[in-house]
């Protein structure tokens, strides 16, 4: 059995770990298949907060921008779908 700091310990770390994991994701979707693509939009559908819209939606606008500002033009309209 492990104690329970432990595992509040190792639950913290493992949060940590996916929210770095998850930032480094932007860079690595650009120009990209569509099934790619589509699971990395598909991943921030998932994370939708009714109490903060407003977040999301910014998220995804910059994300728009930011694909448009790189040329990937698959990945801007996309995201403008969603937007």
């Amino acid at each position: 059995m492990i104690p329970t700091q432990v595992r509040k310990y190792i639950g913290v770390l493992l949060m940590l770990l996916c929210g770095f994991a998850s930032n480094g994701q932007q860079e690595k979707i650009l120009h990209r298949s569509y099934a790619d693509q589509y699971r990395f939009v598909d991943s921030f559908n998932s994370h939708y907060d009714d109490k903060k819209p407003d977040l999301w939606f910014s998220q995804i606008s910059h994300l728009e921008k930011w694909a448009n500002d790189n040329n990937d033009n698959q990945l801007a309209l996309e995201l403008e779908l969603i937007n």
